[in-house]
């Protein structure tokens, strides 16, 4: 749990058996704990639950969220999801965030939190306060519909609506 309550990472519970499955089909105990270790970490250490709900996942070295990455980097905990809800609610917070920045600029592939420097603000293309780097990759727009199919597939119906039904990816 976070200092300001959001509990990012898979419940205790939901992870050891993960980590039980992964010795199971390895017979690597130190294996398996690593993998339990990096899940433990992982989401808590780069993902940050906004004041809307939304998730932002930081991917990589520098404060930008990355459309393609963000939803590669949580894809394994998709496998614990339907097992926790709240794992499953922050998730679902990632595709949000994902399909608000679409929404802002379906050309751009990389977002900021806010409208601190990039890197990137001298390209010459229309670039927004909120857009890290402005270079239109077809993946981005096909990661987070595959991230939406795949919450979908556990069952929430709070996945397919109104953001996702005008997202500019269809």
């Amino acid at each position: 749990m976070r200092e300001d309550g959001a509990v990012l990472g898979p419940r205790r519970d939901v992870l050891d058996r993960a980590v039980a499955d992964v010795t199971r089909a390895t017979g690597d105990d130190q294996l398996a704990a690593l993998v339990g270790q990096s899940m433990r970490l992982n989401l808590y250490a780069v993902t940050e639950v906004l004041d809307d709900g939304t998730s932002l996942v930081l991917t990589g070295d520098i404060p930008a969220m990355w459309l393609r990455d963000s939803a590669a980097q949580i894809r394994p905990y998709l496998m614990l999801a339907a097992e926790d809800d709240q794992l499953a609610d922050t998730l679902v917070g990632v595709l949000r965030r994902q399909l608000a920045f679409i929404a802002l600029d379906p050309y751009a592939n990389a977002f900021k939190r806010g409208s601190e420097p990039s890197w990137h603000a001298a390209d010459l293309t229309d670039l927004r306060p909120e857009v890290w780097e402005r270079k239109y990759e077809i993946d981005s727009l096909c990661f987070p519909i595959e991230l939406a199919a795949q919450l979908h597939a556990l069952e929430r119906s709070d996945v397919v609506d109104a953001a996702l039904h005008h997202a500019p990816v269809w």
